[in-house]
């Protein structure tokens, strides 16, 4: 990592180079807003003190975002149900463990770095990974402690905001514009967060700070683990262009395969198609993908947004070909897919 000094006013940066970008995380902004900007600091002045006078949180945010003045954190710990085992069993430090069900056809939930680095991640078969790792340690899922241990650090993460957004039991979204307490600089609330999970819990993760949802997600991932990573505006504009279509939020396996049919690979090349192209062959989701090129993104973050899918899985040591034995097992999965219905209503 290099210090210096930028020139747009933000104090210092630590600059470094990951994944082909230039990541910057500076320490005396928000780092996610262009307050910087001397056009803009007239009408910035006093801002927070008439966004709270707002009733409507709608209202707020789309103020806050076309005032250039958002700030979005996506806290998402590392290796959380791995990193736990660790954190719980000292034996298990610094040597490759995986959270899975062990057997012949056990699939993993989570790996440690120390078995990433052998090619072993989530939703690996057992067998699979013990190849690429004979030495790996498989631990039992501990469903109710990892459930115990986001609660705390949801409990962390409302402290510093009033909306979050929670994607898992072990990420989230929150809007840092106006914080419940601390400094105005997104960067430095992420520090602080970063610090509370590490008392409340004994864990580490990382953060993504910037001016909206799509690019604060991209974050944590670039600077993984116990990292946190800035991306502003102007350096979105340099990033957006060289990712994947794949990176993009809301473009899936199946999509990503339609763009690369037509040719379109990257962001750049997502930039480069009309509005009307897009929306001919994506229909509305084409103006979507039209505007997240070019890191256009309005979405709030919403804490009651609707879970829109529960999965419950089993898998089977022996094949299971009886009807009655099947049906008996559907029953008990949707059973189990409603209890954590049920939970996620209650907000456990």
């Amino acid at each position: 990592m290099q210090s210096t000094t930028n020139p747009k006013g933000f104090g210092t940066s630590q600059l470094g180079v990951q994944k082909g970008f230039n990541i910057a995380s500076f320490s005396s902004c928000c780092g996610s807003c262009r307050c910087s900007r001397q056009q803009n600091q007239g009408a910035l002045n006093g801002f927070s003190i008439s966004l709270r006078s707002l009733e409507s949180a709608d209202t707020r945010h789309r103020l806050a975002y076309r005032s250039g003045v958002q700030k979005i954190l996506h806290d998402d710990l590392d290796t959380y149900y791995a990193q736990i085992e660790q954190r719980d069993n000292p034996g298990l430090r610094g040597k490759p463990v995986a959270v899975g069900k062990n057997g012949a056809r056990g699939v993993l939930t989570t790996a440690s770095y120390e078995a990433r680095r052998f090619g072993v991640g989530s939703a690996l078969p057992v067998a699979t990974a013990k190849r690429l790792c004979p030495q790996l340690i498989v631990v039992p899922i501990r469903m109710e402690v990892y459930r115990c241990e986001s609660q705390k650090i949801h409990e962390v993460f409302a402290r510093y905001a009033d909306l979050t957004e929670p994607l898992s039991l072990d990420e989230a979204y929150l809007d840092v514009t106006e914080p419940k307490q601390g400094p105005p600089s997104g960067t430095l609330l992420a520090g602080r967060i970063r610090a509370d999970i590490r008392d409340a819990v004994g864990l580490t993760a990382s953060v993504g700070i910037s001016y909206c949802k799509f690019l604060a997600k991209l974050g944590p991932g670039m600077n993984k683990p116990d990292g946190q990573t800035v991306i502003t505006p102007e350096h979105a504009q340099q990033l957006i262009p060289t990712l994947p279509v794949a990176a993009f939020f809301g473009v899936g396996p199946k999509t990503a395969a339609r763009l690369n049919e037509l040719g379109i690979h990257t962001g750049q090349d997502l930039r480069e198609q009309t509005r009307e192209f897009l929306v001919d062959r994506f229909g509305k989701h084409g103006g979507y993908l039209f505007d997240i090129a070019r890191g256009i993104d309005e979405r709030p973050v919403n804490p009651d947004r609707l879970r829109k899918s529960i999965g419950a899985e089993t898998t089977f040591e022996q094949d299971v070909i009886s009807q009655g034995a099947l049906i008996a097992e559907l029953v008990l999965a949707c059973n189990l897919g409603q209890s954590k219905y049920n939970l996620s209503r209650q907000g456990s």
